[in-house]
């Protein structure tokens, strides 16, 4: 899980960094790498931040935020 808080945290950051450019287009955040760690084990913390960025990318889109 280790790896995934490290890049997953670079991640997010460019997301945030970059969200403004998307602001009333479609938008989709995919979680790759699945065979690495799947979504289900990931902790708390680790889930979080991807459930985070795919309700704020839905709400930049206007779409409805679905799960990971």
């Amino acid at each position: 899980m280790g790896h995934f808080r490290n890049v997953g945290a670079r991640q997010a950051a460019l997301f945030h960094a970059i969200k403004p450019l998307f602001a009333n287009k479609p938008l989709l955040v995919v979680a790759n790498k699945t065979d690495a760690v799947a979504l289900d084990a990931l902790g708390a913390e680790d889930r979080a931040v991807l459930d985070q960025m795919a309700a704020e990318a839905a709400r930049a889109s206007g779409a409805r935020a679905g799960s990971c």
